[in-house]
C-alpha cells in the first residue's frame, strides 16, 4: 500500500539533511567563546557624566537657596551681639505635681474596654 504522505516525508527528510549540513558546529563555537578574554564591566565613560550631573545639582541648589538674613533684620527681642546673654536663673521654674503630667499621645489610648471580634 502506498503511503499518501510519502512524498511529503521525503521532502522534510531532505530539508532536515540540508539544515544539518548548513548548521554551524555549536560545540566548537561554545568552546571558542569561553576562551575569549573578558573585559572589565565598569565603564569609565560614565564617570565624567556623573561628575557633571553632581556639579549641576550643587549649582542648581545654590542658585535656589535663599540669601542669608542679616542680623539687623532680626527682632529687637534678641540681644545685641555686644551685650551679655541673659541668664535664666532669675526666672522661677513652675512646680507641678507628678500627677498633673499627661502624655502628649494620651488621646491615642482607648478609653473603653470593648472586645472587637471580626
Amino acid at each position: 500500500m502506498d503511503d499518501p504522505d510519502s512524498s511529503l516525508r521525503e521532502f522534510f527528510a531532505r530539508q532536515r539533511d540540508e539544515d544539518r549540513a548548513a548548521a554551524p558546529g555549536w560545540r566548537n563555537s561554545l568552546l571558542r567563546a569561553n576562551r575569549a578574554p573578558r573585559t572589565p564591566v565598569f565603564a569609565w565613560r560614565w564617570v565624567p557624566a556623573a561628575a557633571c550631573a553632581v556639579l549641576l545639582g550643587f549649582w542648581v541648589k545654590e542658585q535656589h537657596a535663599p540669601p542669608p538674613t542679616p542680623l539687623s533684620a532680626l527682632s529687637e527681642l534678641l540681644p545685641a551681639a555686644d551685650s551679655n546673654p541673659p541668664l535664666f536663673t532669675d526666672i522661677p521654674a513652675p512646680v507641678l505635681p507628678i500627677t498633673a503630667w499627661q502624655s502628649p499621645t494620651d488621646f491615642l489610648l482607648p478609653t473603653h474596654l470593648d472586645i472587637h471580634i471580626l
